[in-house]
């Protein structure tokens, strides 16, 4: 994976993303590395991990993530493992040249 974007939060907030294909609504699996229906949403969650405890999260995304157009989704980690109750921080659109609108 490749450093894409840079997200500025506080530090020590636990976050994760998932991708979903704009055309179908369909999730990346991040095990599989491919599109799904219906991935599970630990297997759907991809880290952030926080540089330097400086409030800097560098979003990284999959190399083999074919072009095509994406919502690519933040939340905040409550528990141990993703899950579909965590919070919901914010969304980006990520287009087939690879850049993310919103940033």
């Amino acid at each position: 994976m490749a450093v894409d974007k840079i997200i500025h939060r506080s530090s020590g907030v636990n976050l994760y993303f998932r991708l979903m294909r704009l055309s179908d609504g369909f999730f990346w699996n991040n095990i599989t590395s491919s599109f799904e229906t219906a991935p599970s949403w630990s297997d759907s969650a991809i880290t952030i991990s926080e540089e330097s405890s400086i409030g800097k999260y560098p979003i990284d995304l999959p190399s083999d993530l074919p072009n095509n157009s994406y919502d690519l989704l933040i939340y905040i980690r409550a528990g141990a493992s993703p899950v579909n109750t965590d919070v919901f921080d914010s969304g980006y659109e990520l287009n087939s040249g690879r850049s993310i609108f919103g940033f």
